[in-house]
C-alpha cells in the first residue's frame, strides 16, 4: 500500500527528517515514506513483513534513485536487530499495532508519526502505546489531519 500524499506530506513535516538522521519506515509497504526520506538526506530503513513488499521498496528505491535499507521481517519483533532511530513512521501493522508504537517510543530519539485510518483511532492507540520513561513525541496522522497523540 502507498500513504496517500497527504498523509504522507503531514507526516514528513513531523518526522523533519535531514542528513545524519536515521529514520524508519514500520509497516512499509512500498517504502514511499522511507524513500522521501532518504531524498531528503537521512538513512533510511523500510521494514517489511512480505517478501513481495521488500522488492516493492527496493524498486521504488531505485526509481527515485535513493539508498533504502530494506528489512524482511515482522515488527516489533525484528526491530531489535536495528540500531536506534532518530525518527519513526508507523505505516501498518494491524492488531500488532500496540506493541509496534511502544517498541518503537522506546527506541526513537525524536518523534514516532503513526498513519491511521481516522483520528478517532487515536485515543485507542495514544496513552496505551507510550511506554514509561519513553521521551519522543508522537504523532498520528490521517487524511483529515494530525494531532499529537495523548499521553505523550
Amino acid at each position: 500500500m502507498i500513504t496517500k500524499f497527504e498523509v504522507r506530506a503531514l507526516a514528513l513535516a513531523r518526522l523533519g527528517p535531514r542528513l545524519g538522521d536515521l529514520v524508519w519506515d514500520v509497516g512499509a509497504g512500498s517504502g514511499s515514506v522511507a524513500v522521501e526520506c532518504a531524498r531528503l538526506g537521512a538513512a533510511a530503513v523500510a521494514v517489511e513483513k512480505t517478501s513481495d513488499g521488500v522488492e516493492r521498496v527496493r524498486a521504488n528505491a531505485a526509481a527515485h534513485g535513493v539508498d533504502v535499507q530494506a528489512v524482511h521481517g515482522a515488527a516489533p519483533t525484528v526491530l531489535s536487530r536495528l540500531p536506534d532511530p532518530d525518527a519513526v513512521f508507523v505505516g501498518g501493522g494491524g492488531g500488532e499495532l500496540p506493541a509496534i508504537v511502544a517498541a518503537c517510543a522506546r527506541r526513537a530519539r525524536r518523534t514516532v508519526v503513526v498513519a491511521l485510518a481516522a483520528l478517532d483511532r487515536v485515543r485507542r492507540y495514544g496513552r496505551r502505546s507510550r511506554p514509561p520513561g519513553s521521551n519522543p513525541r508522537a504523532y498520528c496522522c490521517s487524511r483529515r489531519g494530525s494531532r499529537r497523540c495523548p499521553g505523550t
